[in-house]
């Protein structure tokens, strides 16, 4: 049975549903990958993760989802990045608790996988829009938007908390972002965005996502 529970199937869904009924039914960890196969299929993007049950990290901090990166036109190099969650680390230095996720990259493996690809272009030190957090239920929603951006240009980032609206705008200015998205349950519902320069301060409100692509791309290109 453990032999079986750890085997992946052929793609991440079956894996999930084969470990929730090997698990006797669903519990946090499940629920917490369906929620991570939602973010995947709402992203179109569940082609490029395996789940696979049998992946351990050699650190004994971690204390959820575990995750291994690899290159597809490289593999045999193998992991170039890879990490987890750990929810009590920090508790051995501080007090308080803090939750976290973090990575490591193999740097020098993963600049030699890139010169062997011939690619490394630099990013741009900034990002042209940031998509702020109205409702984090909407996370899946933002996550596409942002990507619906890159496929046009654009980069993008979404602010992961629905903190503030004020503490957001202060973070995407500290960092010389000058367009920040707004979409809450109207602009949903409408099929808009609101778009506000953060240097001007002037907004646009509630637009459709062509008019935003030719406001952007007229500022930073």
């Amino acid at each position: 049975m453990i032999l079986d529970y750890i085997t992946p199937e052929n793609d991440f869904k079956t894996t999930l549903e084969k470990m929730t009924s090997l698990a006797g039914g669903a519990a946090a960890d499940t629920e917490r990958l369906t929620d991570m196969h939602e973010y995947m299929e709402t992203l179109a993007i569940e082609e490029h993760f395996i789940l696979d049950p049998s992946i351990t990290r050699g650190l004994d901090y971690y204390t959820g989802v575990v995750f291994e990166t690899f290159l597809t036109d490289l593999p045999a190099i193998g992991s170039v990045c890879s990490g987890g969650r750990y929810n009590n680390l920090a508790s051995l230095y501080t007090n308080e608790e803090l939750p976290g996720v973090g990575s490591s990259i193999g740097l020098d493996r993963l600049m030699a996988a890139l010169e062997s690809l011939k690619k490394g272009k630099p990013e741009p030190l900034t990002h042209h829009v940031i998509i702020l957090c109205m409702d984090k239920s909407y996370t899946g929603r933002y996550h596409e938007l942002a990507r619906r951006f890159r496929n046009e240009g654009i980069t993008a980032e979404v602010f992961p908390e629905d903190k503030k609206i004020a503490a957001q705008f202060n973070f995407a200015e500290k960092k010389k972002i000058p367009f920040a998205v707004i979409c809450g349950e109207d602009e949903f519902k409408s099929e808009t965005i609101t778009i506000k320069q953060l240097l001007t301060r002037e907004n646009h409100e509630k637009i459709s996502f062509s008019r935003a692509i030719g406001i952007v791309k007229s500022a930073v290109t």
